[in-house]
């Protein structure tokens, strides 16, 4: 019930929403609100009826394997209780473990699983992921989130229609307000099912510590598994390539589908209760996780625990992996850190913003104004890229560095890590911009940037010949979510290679260049 109650007053806010802005806006003298409003609806609903079909045709999804009989038998028993048609199963061949379920109806649900999951989760785990793909059949989430996903695109039209009237006031701009508002609660819809139907699984189950157990292995723990192999399918046959290759592309294909995604699948070696709590430590204190979550379709796998721990606790079970009902979240320099993140946008959007008023004569605006936010731009711009750049070497295994809490994309942690680079981050990519490093204790991905853009594309990167060796890297460690390091340099001394990634200088050139070129555009629009 809390979960039925807390869908339908985000879904009453999004329409009542829409309600404000057409009362605030629409005077009736013209029919191009309703027109565009018709578009958006008739788009919306093309989408909803031809979308399974092209997610079908999309994945190569095998439908005529079945799921092995312990998990068949869960299902068919599952959807009998609930009085549900049974879902066509089908089974997509690549290692990275997901499930997702789509379809228009519950009579026509489809509910998709990969190998890897398959063999990566126990029976009992598969049968708790299935149990959340029948939660989301039950609460008939393909509607739900469609009807939902109206309301943003209607405010949009309301926004389109409000800018051609020739009286133009602040209420368009109050319309694309409240568009961006809309999108915000859509998604906290969308997470709010995924919550929902954590919950059905758990009950269906009897045990919501086996969905945990789950959603740990496929967002932190097994999907290393295909990369740890990186190294070796580079090397291997064509077809052991194109396999990689298709592994890598099937995480981007499955996006906000999956049960789950990975946020740090790569931070483990043989992940174990202790050492996974440290890791979702961060998504509880860290203010930077929240802003994460607020533009996600799923919660953080942490906070899907802490949910599902409370479940257990009142089934009078303990928890797989316990962690803190109430973690106080760490802010220090979060205040500072989140406008000198922002500001650079914000200056942009304010120059693009103040010339469009100022085209419509709503407010005067003289070159030299834009010449300043224009400065400002830069100024906070090479504020902030000073500031993600700094800080001593220091030696630190992986292990270390995901207990660090304090670590997030803006505030970094200069690092000096020995091990081995296995391969490249995605499989088959000469051009991936990512190095799988590994030591003793864990494997992170280096973020490895070129100087020169699009340098992938026709030149052979230098550091391709530190695969396979044992290095010595420099660079500064983030959390965004997922763990990583950026690369400054990394060297071999077997081979006397040494190789420096993306420099900060090159970094102000495209600031000081943008915020140049944004200038010329809106001072030459006036």
């Amino acid at each position: 019930m809390k979960y039925f109650t807390r869908s339908t007053v985000l879904f009453l806010m999004l329409y009542s929403l829409v309600a404000f802005a057409i009362g605030n806006l629409y005077g009736g003298g013209s029919m191009t609100l309703v027109m565009g409003s018709r578009i958006a609806i008739v788009i919306l609903l093309m989408q909803y009826l031809l979308g399974p079909s092209l997610i079908a045709w999309i994945l190569d999804i095998d439908w005529t394997l079945d799921l092995p009989a312990r998990n068949h038998q869960f299902l068919d028993g599952l959807c009998r209780r609930e009085e549900l048609p049974m879902p066509q199963v089908g089974v997509i061949n690549a290692s990275v473990p997901n499930a997702f379920t789509f379809g228009r109806t519950q009579s026509d649900a489809r509910i998709v699983v990969t190998t890897g999951l398959l063999e990566a989760l126990t029976p009992e785990e598969t049968n708790a992921v299935l149990a959340h793909e029948v939660g989301h059949i039950k609460h008939r989430d393909f509607l739900v989130i469609t009807a939902a996903a109206m309301a943003p695109m209607l405010m949009f039209q309301i926004y389109l229609w409000a800018r051609r009237l020739k009286e133009e006031h602040w209420g368009t701009w109050l319309a694309f307000a409240t568009y961006w508002v809309s999108e915000m609660i859509v998604l906290s819809l969308s997470r709010s099912r995924e919550y929902w139907a954590d919950a059905f699984a758990a009950e269906a189950t009897g045990n919501p510590s086996v969905l945990s157990s789950a959603l740990v292995k496929i967002a932190y723990g097994v999907s290393k598994v295909d990369r740890e192999a990186a190294w070796a399918r580079r090397h291997g046959n064509v077809h052991q390539k194109v396999e990689a290759l298709g592994n890598a592309a099937l995480v981007g294909r499955i996006g906000a589908l999956g049960i789950a995604t990975a946020e740090a699948s790569l931070a483990l070696k043989g992940p174990t209760t202790a050492s996974t709590a440290k890791l979702m430590k961060w998504d509880l204190v860290n203010p930077w996780a929240r802003v994460h979550q607020y533009l996600s379709t799923h919660p953080l796998t942490a906070m899907r625990i802490c949910a599902l721990n409370r479940l257990a606790y009142k089934q009078g079970r303990t928890a797989s992996y316990p962690l803190p009902e109430w973690s106080r979240i760490e802010w220090r320099r979060f205040p500072l850190e989140f406008p000198l993140w922002a500001a650079p946008w914000a200056l942009a959007f304010t120059m693009v913003i103040a010339t469009g008023l100022s085209q419509r004569e709503l407010l005067p605006m003289q070159p030299y104004w834009l010449a300043i936010l224009a400065g400002g731009l830069f100024v906070s711009w090479v504020a902030r890229i000073l500031y993600r750049y700094h800080g001593k070497f220091e030696p630190a295994p992986v292990s270390a560095l995901i207990e660090d809490t304090v670590a997030s994309n803006m505030r970094p942690r200069a690092v000096r890590i020995e091990g081995w680079v296995t391969g490249r981050g995605d499989p088959g990519m000469f051009w991936s911009p990512d190095l799988l490093l590994r030591d003793e204790s864990g494997a992170i991905f280096l973020l490895d940037r070129q100087s020169i853009p699009l340098a992938r594309l026709f030149l052979v990167p230098d550091a391709e010949s530190l695969i396979g060796q044992r290095v010595v890297v420099e660079g500064w460690y983030r959390r965004d979510p997922a763990p990583y390091v950026e690369l400054s340099r990394a060297e071999c001394a077997a081979e006397g290679i040494v190789h420096r990634s993306y420099s900060r200088w090159i970094q102000l050139v495209y600031a000081a260049a943008a915020s140049a070129g944004l200038y010329w555009l809106t001072s030459s629009s006036l």
